[in-house]
């Protein structure tokens, strides 16, 4: 009799743990806010970046760097003026590595590296002539940092000498040198281009050649490039603009326009296609968009069709501390979209995701299965018996 008790006993401990699985996190529900109270050095977030291998979360604001711990969910460090860190522009990840390179506005320290732990950080002995306002940055193989700027293009950094670029076929012409973005992709196998989003499009710069490759149909689009992603596995680019989302396939000689995402798109979907962000979840196929009032998810089909995620009715998106998305940082590794707002701090959602429906299910029939055997062995026990 008390091994068909403990049998029920068994079965009773599954079944609660098959239903605990299935009521967890609701789907892209707001889970945490990071902002002031809760450590955060200022609400007005500007840039974001996850730093996949230390699982930590790097936070520029205008007041200075903050360095969220995932898994102690903690702040673990705030640098401001005092630390010659006020007023970040920008952050990037290291290439194939992990930590990450800060570009502030402080032109007489404008790179901070950080290698290793948050703590370990150092100044780049990087000096600029004529002090150019300085926008963004990203880091390339080789231990090559590309930074943009306003007014003077593209500046690379070795680790030794700067080098700059104007942005345009003639390295005379200064009128494609306004850079609000880059990215890098790799197109052809073993060589990186560098994707730059300007006042005039988007041009493509081969790295190892030094030279602008001739993409006349990135260098037309007619809008200024507000944000940049480039999807490796599908050599896919997306271009975001004040004007919408443009979805580019990506070969070694063309650019083929593939989508528009805008108000227009699938009837009104983007109620807003100012795209001031990008984020983007690679296993699940799913793109989050960021506008100056609001966050919309999309999924891409096989085909890389745009289409508008099935949850998207549910999202949760509406509880925004801020409806003004100013950055976007995806961590895959925990299911998490971490959304930086202009007055808000940083609003983080539990990914809803077809890797969610699946464990579930997995779980469901390892319970059921349980069950069965469970049921069986206790009416072979209480039969003998």
């Amino acid at each position: 009799m008390r091994r068909v008790i403990l049998s029920v006993v068994v079965i009773v401990l599954l079944v609660t743990l098959t239903i605990g699985r299935v009521s967890a996190v609701a789907p892209d529900e707001l889970i945490n806010v990071l902002n002031e109270d809760s450590g955060l050095i200022d609400n007005s977030v500007t840039a974001l970046v996850y730093d996949s291998p230390n699982d930590i979360l790097y936070i520029g604001t205008p007041s200075g760097l903050s360095v969220y711990d995932i898994v102690e969910e903690d702040f673990v460090l705030n640098k401001t003026y005092s630390d010659s860190l006020n007023d970040i522009v920008d952050i990037c990840n290291v290439y194939d590595a992990g930590g990450a390179y800060v570009l502030t506005a402080n032109q007489s320290y404008p790179v901070r590296e950080f290698l290793g732990s948050p703590e370990s950080d150092e100044l780049l002995n990087i000096s600029f002539s004529g002090l150019p306002t300085l926008s963004c940055i990203t880091h390339a193989q080789d231990n090559l940092l590309f930074i943009g700027s306003d007014d003077d293009g593209v500046f690379e950094f070795d680790g030794d000498t700067l080098t700059q670029y104007n942005v345009s076929h003639d390295s005379n012409n200064t009128d494609n040198n306004q850079v609000s973005d880059l990215i890098i992709g790799e197109v052809v196998s073993s060589s990186d281009w560098l994707f730059i989003g300007t006042n005039n499009g988007v041009w493509v710069f081969d790295i190892d050649a030094k030279t602008f490759l001739n993409f006349g149909t990135l260098e037309t689009i007619g809008y200024s490039v507000q944000s940049l992603y480039f999807d490796n596995p599908e050599n896919s680019l997306y271009v975001g603009t004040p004007e919408g989302l443009y979805i580019y396939s990506i070969t070694e000689t063309t650019a083929t326009l593939e989508a528009t995402v805008n108000e227009a798109y699938q009837n009104g979907d983007l109620n807003d296609q100012n795209i001031q962000s990008l984020g983007f979840d690679i296993s699940l196929r799913q793109l989050y968009i960021g506008t100056p009032s609001e966050l919309v998810k999309y999924d891409l089909d096989s085909s890389g069709t745009v289409q508008m995620n099935a949850f998207a009715a549910e999202l949760g998106f509406s509880q925004l501390t801020d409806s003004f998305v100013t950055a976007i940082a995806v961590d895959q590794i925990n299911d998490t979209v971490y959304v930086g707002t202009q007055n808000g701090g940083v609003n983080v959602f539990a990914i809803s995701s077809e890797r969610g429906v699946i464990d579930n299910i997995v779980w469901i029939m390892g319970g059921l299965a349980a069950l069965g055997i469970f049921t069986i062995i206790g009416i072979i026990i209480k039969l003998r018996n």
